[in-house]
């Protein structure tokens, strides 16, 4: 019996059986509506990403709060009258959603004087508007930070915060939706958990995953994709290089822009299998895009300067194949690009420390694995062909990430 039902698997999971099945012109398109699907609402996900900041100075049984809100987050909340939420509003609405308690009850905020009220804007930095509040406790023991703003508001919403004691260094901290309240006295945030955030951040970044699924289908697994490993991390070490540097300001304002491009230029290279026109489409999209930058005032010499270096990058590699080595310049531009994700949210305190930005790579970095020997075993069962809906969805979330991020 045991044999009869191994003949049958073999049989129903045969090469022969499933590629017939899936050579259908009605499976290609299933698997094509699967692919911009898994792009499209991986695009709807990356744009609700949003983070502000918090600095608490504590000193006795006071408490000094500042906090860091960018435009492109407060401009999301709603006003009283429904209309667009004003600078007055805006303070009216932090001074309502932070506070702290302490041993002898809740701390009250303190009225500053000279007409200022109890919470006062401070200098505008263009980028984001910054507020200061100065909170009174009944008591030094036991206090509570707690902050409720934006969470309602934005769903996954995070706040960056530095809690000092005394004028002792600052401690970084981070509020959530589940943690809307930390204890004064709450531990640093452990390495496991800055790992974690770039596990989560490999995972939820549907960049990330497309980046490694198209590598996959490009390469398989094997020899070959340690190429792509290695750029990887290449290029996450050059981004943590640049930031230990103290003297190079990392450019993070086109990095998910290079992160949509690579995603197209994968995508093309996997079409490149099919047709040699593949370099030359390639070109001639990229400057469909840059007549589009054009038109709405972007960089034009963005997509220009793309399309020039992605069409050589695509016929170098169709007149020598057997350079797979190359493989390496994609992979570690993806790697510098979204390696530096993380630092505009740790940069709202200041300069970011290099050890937090590499834990959080190394998270990232444990996801591709995780997600290169999950493709390993799933592909021991041939469902299909997958370069195919690889190059569908890169080409889908890619595009979305070039045209949106110009």
């Amino acid at each position: 019996m045991k044999a009869k039902l191994s003949k049958a698997f073999c049989f129903f999971f045969s090469k022969k059986k499933t590629s017939s099945f899936f050579e259908k012109k009605e499976a290609k398109k299933l698997l094509s509506i699967f692919g911009l699907w898994l792009a499209m609402s991986g695009a709807a996900y990356g744009e609700t990403r949003s983070v502000d900041a918090s600095i608490w100075a504590i000193t006795g049984d006071n408490i000094l709060v500042r906090v860091i809100e960018p435009d492109s987050v407060w401009r999301q909340l709603p006003s009283d009258n429904g209309g667009p939420i004003t600078i007055d509003d805006l303070g009216q609405y932090i001074l309502g959603h932070y506070g702290a308690r302490s041993a002898g009850g809740d701390c009250a905020a303190v009225d500053l004087g000279f007409d200022l009220g109890k919470v006062t804007p401070m200098t505008y930095i263009p980028g984001e508007r910054r507020y200061e509040m100065i909170l009174h406790c009944p008591s030094a023991d036991n206090i509570t930070l707690i902050n409720r703003a934006v969470f309602a508001e934005i769903p996954g919403h995070t706040n960056q915060a530095l809690i000092s004691r005394n004028n002792a260094p600052g401690v970084r901290q981070v509020f959530s939706t589940d943690r809307e309240e930390i204890p004064a006295t709450a531990p640093p945030i452990s390495a496991a958990s800055q790992i974690g955030v770039g596990w989560h951040h490999f995972w939820f970044d549907i960049d990330n995953v497309l980046f490694v699924l198209g590598f996959f289908a490009l390469c398989g697994l094997g020899r070959r994709l340690r190429y792509a490993f290695a750029g990887l991390v290449a290029g996450r070490v050059v981004c943590l290089l640049a930031v230990a540097s103290n003297q190079i300001e990392p450019v993070v304002a086109h990095g998910e822009w290079l992160a949509g491009f690579l995603l197209l230029l994968i995508a093309a290279e996997l079409i490149g299998k099919r047709t040699s026109r593949a370099p030359l489409a390639f070109a001639a999209l990229m400057a469909l895009l840059a007549a589009l930058a054009w038109k709405i005032g972007g960089p034009v010499a963005l997509p220009l300067a793309g399309g020039l270096l992605g069409a050589g990058y695509l016929r170098l590699r169709r007149l020598l194949p057997a350079m797979e080595y190359l493989w390496v310049v994609p992979a570690a531009l993806f790697g510098m690009a979204d390696g530096l994700d993380y630092w505009p949210d740790l940069a709202l305190l200041g300069r970011p420390a290099t050890g937090t930005l590499a834990l959080f790579n190394l998270g990232a970095l444990v996801g591709a694995a995780v997600l290169w020997l999950v493709c390993g075993g799933v592909n021991k069962i041939r469902f299909a062909p997958r370069a195919e809906w690889a190059a569908i969805a890169l080409a889908g979330f890619g595009g979305f990430m070039v045209l949106s991020r110009l």
